[in-house]
């Protein structure tokens, strides 16, 4: 930058108006801290069992030798390092240090009980219990690595966090069956753990060995009523799975939103220059209160297209978190204050992590019909939410039927009498109204497409028409086109949008803070069955679709893991009664 300095004017400054990166590196901070926390955490928990140092390093020990393993791992799968990958990795820290923790209390064990040295109680129990340890790993990798399966956004996204918390256990399984022995062998010794700490954690351990063993014998002495528990456990379970709230993801207060304008269709640059100096301005008092850093703001919205001047979008940069209310309230705010606009919609959006970042997150479809009835149903279901759910705001269609067009009908039976086709008509308006591609040329190596157009200067209004003519195929001549067609004016929509091959109209809202997204779908699907007619054929899109698919992939991969648990039966007791 310093470089441009000297080309630009006296007074000129060159600063960063937009970066998403602070969001980023803010919660990537936030979540190393949390690894460095949770580490800390663990090793001081260690110790309080272990009820010595010196044996409280073997585990301790383990844990950043195994996150450097798991990082080589990531390395080797063209991994980044993210937010999942470190979440991944927060998470992974209990699982890691539980093999070693095993280990080395077996050989502990085998120390105390049996009056072996340390070499040979750190090879004799490694290899007692190895079996064990690998399996518990196998179970855990089973279910781990089903969620690298999943489709779409939370598919890729949870692929990385499934493998790297695949990859660490199985690194700290070979820490544990490896580094964890040879480290006990060299540190242990037989009656370490007469301190002053041990004891005191002995003696909070025999008394919670005692409680427990009462309440086991009394447990086992009503079986039925443990059983009549555990299905009203499993029946409790099911209905929280259908009554907590469902979502794509959870709001983010990412320090930034985006308020998105929409004029009617046609409107002209200045038409929308003046709602945009008067948003701005509603703005300005969140600027002067230090909510907000700066108002950006842009018209038209579209950055390659600029034919359409009737949008217009602006970006707003929040303060710190710290010093500021929540985005939501802020966006509340903001939304009441842009609600009187009269001639433009005016609504703020955060910025999302998935999809399209400016896309609303419901997107309900009509389809079926045409375009005239999936209007009505649309104005139908619409002016209903707006009545009966005000926790869905800012809802629009992706059909508006605002676009100023032509209607040409052509009069066939004069058409046909003057030796004209409807191809001559259709192409003739083709080439003079719009362009038509003819041939290609090559020149030097390169194509070049050859486009024959009318000259766009004679095409100012409707009248213009009145100077075009086509050709007769019977005599030759030409015919004004005027006497051949008749023209209406008409408001249409400057789309016609399909989906799944079917005329559809979407319907988008966004969400008031609270609101799930999982209900607000079950709403809509409801009341469209309720209002509307039977042949209205639904279907959701967009973020909404893939929470939709999101929702029955983990669904199904929750039931595989919970299947793939019950079938693996621990061969711990074999192993330990196994004397080597």
């Amino acid at each position: 930058m310093g470089g441009f300095k000297a080309l630009w004017p006296e007074g000129m400054s060159l600063t960063l108006n937009y970066d998403a990166s602070v969001f980023v590196s803010g919660a990537i901070e936030q979540v190393v801290m949390t690894l460095f926390i949770a580490r800390g955490l663990v090793v001081v928990v260690i110790f309080l069992f272990l009820e010595n140092l010196r044996t409280t390093i073997v585990p301790a020990v383990t844990v950043p030798i195994a996150v450097i393993g798991a990082f080589t791992a990531l390395a080797a799968m063209d991994f980044s390092i993210n937010f999942l990958t470190l979440l991944a990795l927060v998470l992974a820290i209990g699982l890691i240090v539980d093999d070693a923790i095993v280990v080395l209390e077996n050989i502990n064990r085998r120390m105390n009980d049996y009056g072996e040295t340390p070499l040979v109680a750190a090879f004799r129990g490694t290899r007692q219990i190895a079996f064990a340890v690998i399996a518990t790993t196998l179970v855990l990798v089973a279910v781990f690595v089903p969620l690298s399966m999943l489709q779409g956004d939370i598919g890729r996204l949870f692929s990385e966090f499934a493998l790297t918390m695949a990859a660490a256990v199985v690194v700290s399984t070979l820490l544990a069956l490896t580094l964890t022995p040879m480290m006990a062998s060299k540190i242990l010794k037989p009656g370490m753990h007469d301190s002053r700490i041990g004891k005191g954690v002995q003696w909070l351990l025999d008394g919670t060995k005692r409680r427990y063993q009462r309440a086991l014998e009394a447990v086992l002495t009503a079986k039925w009523l443990v059983v009549a528990l555990f299905a009203l456990l499993i029946a409790g379970t099911a209905w929280l799975a259908t009554a907590l709230p469902n979502e794509y993801t959870p709001q983010e207060d990412r320090g930034n939103f985006i308020v998105l304008v929409n004029g009617p269709e046609g409107a002209p640059f200045d038409y929308m220059m003046d709602y945009m100096d008067e948003i701005e301005a509603r703005l300005t008092p969140f600027v002067e209160s230090g909510e907000l850093e700066r108002v950006v703001v842009r018209a038209p919205r579209g950055f390659g297209n600029i034919e359409n001047f009737n949008s217009g979008f602006i970006i707003v940069n929040m303060a710190d978190w710290g010093s500021r209310r929540s985005a939501w309230e802020i966006m509340a705010d903001v939304r009441h204050q842009l609600r009187s606009l009269p001639g433009v919609q005016a609504f703020p959006v955060m910025r999302q992590g998935f999809g399209q970042r400016t896309q609303k997150p419901v997107q309900f479809v009509l389809g079926g019909g045409t375009y005239e009835e999936l209007a009505r149903w649309r104005d139908r279901l619409i002016n209903h939410v707006r009545k009966n759910n005000p926790r869905l705001t800012a809802i629009e269609s992706n059909y508006d039927e605002t676009q100023p067009q032509l209607r040409v009908d052509i009069n066939y039976e004069r058409a046909a009498a003057l030796g004209v086709t409807v191809t001559e008509i259709g192409r003739t308006l083709e080439v003079l109204l719009g362009g038509r591609n003819v041939t290609r040329y090559v020149d030097d190596g390169e194509e070049y497409d050859v486009i024959v157009e009318g000259d766009r200067s004679r095409q100012n209004s409707p009248r213009s028409l009145d100077n075009i003519q086509v050709r007769s195929a019977r005599s030759g001549e030409l015919i004004p086109l005027a006497s051949l067609v008749t023209l209406s004016d008409f408001a249409g929509a400057s789309t016609l949008n399909r989906f799944d091959r079917v005329r559809a109209i979407t319907i988008e809202a966004n969400l008031a803070d609270g609101y799930p997204l999982g209900e607000a779908l079950a709403y809509l699907q409801d009341t469209a069955d309720t209002i509307l007619p039977e042949e209205v054929q639904t279907n959701v899109a967009g973020p909404s679709r893939d929470f939709q698919q999101a929702s029955g992939a983990t669904m199904f991969l929750l039931v595989l893991g919970a299947v793939v648990v019950f079938l693996y039966w621990p061969p711990s007791s074999k192993a330990s009664s196994t004397r080597l």
